[in-house]
């Protein structure tokens, strides 16, 4: 405790009453140091009450740590404003933190500076205590001194009440002094996890988004291969469709075309006994114009037979009533005759000739013209033959065609079904397993373990 002010004596006549004031004023200064010595001490009595409790409390918290609340600390309002603005951030806090402390880096200084005040007080104070109080001159002025002793009074007094309100946050801050002080060593291995497992967790934190990509690329694949298998299907269908519509074409074609050749093969035999029946036809009409040419011919030979006879006895006639003039004009009509018989004669085998060759003539230009109508006909028929299987073939390469697209889009489909099958059973990748240990990792600090907990616990078993 400060004396402000000495006394000094003098040999004077007022000593003794001197001294008897120097005596009250040093006996009142000892009456308000022992005062403020219990106050202290009663200060003092309660911070140890409340480190107790805050010994108990905290030991209840870590033999139960599930049943402790989750804090954060954060700088301003800002800053929670923005947290509870962020739907993500939200939603993590919430399954977090059940406490949000804000300003504490404020009040963590303001709580300082009180407790380095509260300290430098105690050493200003417990430097006096020891000491003797005895000087040469003392000079003390009692307003002064009454004065700075109630200040000090209330100071204390300001001083217990704000203890009693911030004894819980002194108390944390002497804990996480003592612990700081203790293990230095702990605090290194404990930061040094932290950064490991910062470390870990912004890599899983990358591997997590390229799987993330890595997984939306492959569902855009899926998306696109189940299109393309939709549409291989549509199509595989379709052929399947034009291939049993070309079978069925090509069997109506086939059945078709067996119609027609024996259309065409009955047509033909008609054809033929028609041309049978013109060629008879037209050799007896042949026959009875010879027939009527050849009679024709003799009848006129006949008939020139009956003049020569009829004159022959006309003259005999002539000649047995008188023998005038009978050889001259006999013998020049029967000359005639005669001559006239022969021209006849010759007339009807020429003309007989003429019509054996005429007849051999028709005979054949009827035979060449047949056999010219048969092969028209036969070539009409062939083209129609030749174009039914032209068509026939062409469809039977259509169905081909149709069967190996079919054929094609089927194992197109099946191969992309075994890729989705792939996919979908592939095994799980490094990535899939540092995610797990991340959501393992994860599910343990929402256990309420920290991270110095899991870190040594990681290690005794990496010791093991």
């Amino acid at each position: 405790m400060n004396y402000v002010g000495s006394i000094s004596i003098i040999d004077r006549g007022d000593a003794p009453a001197k001294a008897i004031i120097d005596k009250n004023v040093r006996s009142m200064a000892q009456r308000v140091a022992d005062e403020t010595k219990e106050e202290l001490n009663k200060v003092m009595d309660r911070v140890d009450k409340i480190y107790v409790s805050y010994e108990m409390a905290t030991q209840t918290v870590f033999d139960n740590p599930r049943g402790s609340p989750n804090v954060e600390y954060i700088e301003d309002i800002k800053e929670l404003e923005e947290i509870l603005s962020d739907t993500v951030k939200k939603k993590k806090y919430q399954q977090q933190v059940t406490v949000f402390v804000v300003g504490f880096q404020n009040v963590s200084a303001q709580k300082m500076q009180l407790l380095q005040q509260v300290n430098q007080f105690f050493l200003d104070n417990s430097k006096g205590e020891d000491e003797e109080v005895v000087e040469e001159r003392l000079q003390i002025d009692l307003d002064e001194a009454s004065k700075q002793v109630h200040e000090s009074l209330n100071t204390a007094e300001e001083l217990t009440k704000r203890l009693s309100d911030l004894n819980q946050d002194i108390i944390e801050w002497l804990v996480n002094y003592a612990n700081t002080k203790a293990s230095n060593k702990g605090k290194k291995r404990l930061e040094k996890n932290l950064e490991a497992a910062k470390q870990d967790i912004t890599d899983l934190s990358e591997k997590l988004l390229k799987l993330q990509t890595e997984l939306e690329e492959k569902d855009e694949k899926f998306q696109l291969m189940s299109k393309q298998l939709d549409v291989k299907t549509q199509e595989a269908v379709r052929y399947k469709t034009a291939a049993d519509v070309a079978k069925k074409s090509a069997s109506d074609n086939e059945a078709h075309t067996t119609m027609l050749h024996e259309e065409i093969k009955s047509r033909d035999e008609k054809i033929v006994e028609l041309r049978k029946k013109i060629s008879r036809m037209e050799i007896n009409l042949t026959e009875s114009q010879f027939d009527t040419q050849l009679v024709s011919k003799r009848l006129d030979n006949t008939q020139a037979q009956t003049k020569i006879f009829d004159i022959t006895e006309e003259s005999e006639e002539n000649a047995s009533n008188s023998d005038v003039n009978v050889d001259g004009d006999f013998m020049e009509k029967l000359a005639k005759l005669q001559e006239e018989v022969e021209n006849k004669k010759i007339a009807l085998s020429e003309a007989e000739r003429v019509m054996d060759k005429l007849h051999k003539e028709q005979l054949t230009n009827l035979t060449l013209t047949h056999k010219q109508e048969i092969e028209e006909l036969k070539n009409e028929h062939q083209e129609q033959l030749v174009k039914l299987t032209e068509q026939l073939k062409l469809l039977q390469e259509q169905l081909a065609e149709y069967e190996t697209k079919a054929r094609e889009s089927y194992e197109e489909n099946e191969q992309l079904k075994a890729r989705v099958i792939e996919m979908q059973l592939r095994e799980p990748t490094r990535e899939n397993v540092d995610i797990t240990h991340l959501s393992d990792t994860d599910e343990r600090l929402s256990d309420g373990k920290s991270i110095g907990e899991i870190s040594g616990a990681e290690d005794e078993a990496s010791r093991q």
